[in-house]
């Protein structure tokens, strides 16, 4: 189909936005959610919107890594940076660890 980047994070994402609606309008009270975000709107707008911004550029990245090198690169990189993000929250903030860190791994 040859879509751009654009198109494909558009199109999945709005569907996404669509079930994830309908589910929380019918399953919770959204009503009380409304309230909240207007009570506090630079912590859930603002933030929202900066953690909109970087997950779209995240995207963005990945999609262009399969698009020029391929799936398996960009499978490969992702998975690095997220043990490179592992290890790097062990050094950074003490936790206990255990065998079932091991175990999940597998």
């Amino acid at each position: 189909y040859n879509a751009s980047n654009s198109e494909v994070v558009l199109y999945s994402y709005s569907i996404g936005f669509v079930y994830l609606f309908f589910l929380v309008a019918v399953f919770t009270d959204i009503a009380s959610a409304i309230h909240y975000c207007s009570y506090y709107p630079k912590q859930t707008y603002g933030y929202a919107f900066i953690f909109s911004i970087t997950g779209y550029l995240g995207i963005q990245i990945v999609l262009g890594l399969v698009r020029q090198f391929g799936a398996f690169l960009a499978v490969t990189v992702t998975t690095f940076r997220k043990t490179i993000s592992i290890v790097l929250s062990f050094i950074f903030f003490s936790k206990p660890f255990t065998i079932h860190y091991i175990t999940v791994g597998f």
